[in-house]
């Protein structure tokens, strides 16, 4: 893979942000993707003349890795020498470490980039005039340059695509909420989000059932990702006939009202940064912990209704079904 235009089909984003901009199609992805990929300005900054560089570089057809990075070296040596005459070696090694790591930031920006680009291209708008605010993209771009995995670089990629189809859908503290979460803890809430109803809470019951403990919910809090505590409860409030379905990844809890009640069941819920995040995860379906829910509430709610656990592909919905 070359670091200066990393890729992930091997096409790079410079097919789809040239179609958009000969079409004049999409001019808000655009400007977000561009801005993304072209955020380290620092590099005109430090006057480095590494511009001409990659110009040379794609115009002479330079594929191989090792000859792309030796072109970049060059400039960056020859200006190492101008600065600091009389520390040429030390100024070279310094030049290397700084080059070695804006390298490293742009390959992991344009990954995350041209995923973007591919998930909207896969299914394009007919319009995208506005874009992501500069706040926004600036605190995503830090975030970016730092995404090294795969994963995280999904991640991203979802991210950036969502705001740019709909700017706002994803707020600026999520950002700073998913940066300094760290890979533990992404764990500890993918497994949180597999027992989460689509409403973004957790019957408390299901932590057990999950190989989630109650040092690790207050962990989840302590990184803005949810809200815990022994007053928290989801207010279950029916009429006899109500029906309603508790909707998780892959499975339904069905409940159908036999009398009018109402029913506190203690859990715990996202906060907004958690379920903004909750909502572009691969959440994996947790069979166990979804029954154990479905016979905490059965049980809660015995003589008030009835409860039955199904999977999404089972449940009937009906227009007057209440989602919760």
């Amino acid at each position: 893979m070359n670091d200066i235009v990393p890729t992930q089909s091997g096409q790079g984003i410079g097919p789809w942000l040239g179609e958009w901009i000969a079409n004049g199609k999409l001019p808000g992805a655009v400007k977000a993707i561009a801005h993304v990929v072209g955020a380290t300005g620092n590099l005109l900054a430090a006057g480095i003349d590494i511009g001409k560089a990659k110009a040379d570089q794609i115009s002479q057809g330079i594929k191989d890795e090792t000859e792309a990075r030796s072109v970049m070296k060059a400039a960056l040596a020859r200006q190492a020498s101008e600065m600091l005459p009389e520390h040429k070696e030390f100024a070279h090694r310094a030049m290397q470490r700084w080059f070695a790591d804006e390298l490293r930031k742009q390959s992991n920006r344009e990954a995350v980039a041209e995923l973007a680009a591919e998930s909207i291209a896969s299914a394009p708008p007919e319009q995208i005039d506005q874009e992501p605010s500069e706040d926004w993209l600036n605190v995503f771009s830090e975030h970016a340059e730092k995404a090294s995995t795969d994963r995280v670089r999904t991640l991203l990629g979802k991210i950036l695509a969502g705001e740019i189809r709909k700017p706002g859908e994803f707020p600026i503290s999520a950002l700073r909420i998913l940066a300094s979460t760290d890979a533990e803890g992404m764990i500890l809430f993918s497994k949180i989000c597999s027992v989460t109803s689509e409403a973004g809470y957790i019957i408390r019951t299901e932590f057990f059932n999950s190989g989630i403990g109650l040092d690790d919910v207050h962990d989840l809090e302590a990184y803005g990702l949810v809200q815990a505590g022994p007053l928290l409860s989801r207010v279950f409030d029916y009429q006899k006939g109500d029906k309603s379905f508790l909707v998780y990844s892959g499975y339904c809890i069905a409940i159908d009202a036999l009398v009018d009640f109402r029913e506190n069941m203690p859990s715990v819920f996202l906060t907004k940064a958690g379920m903004a995040i909750y909502r572009i995860m691969d959440i994996a379906p947790d069979t166990d912990g979804v029954r154990a829910a479905a016979e905490f509430i059965e049980n809660k709610l015995r003589g008030k209704a009835e409860v039955s656990f199904c999977s999404i592909h089972e449940r009937r919905i009906l227009d007057s079904v209440k989602i919760g």
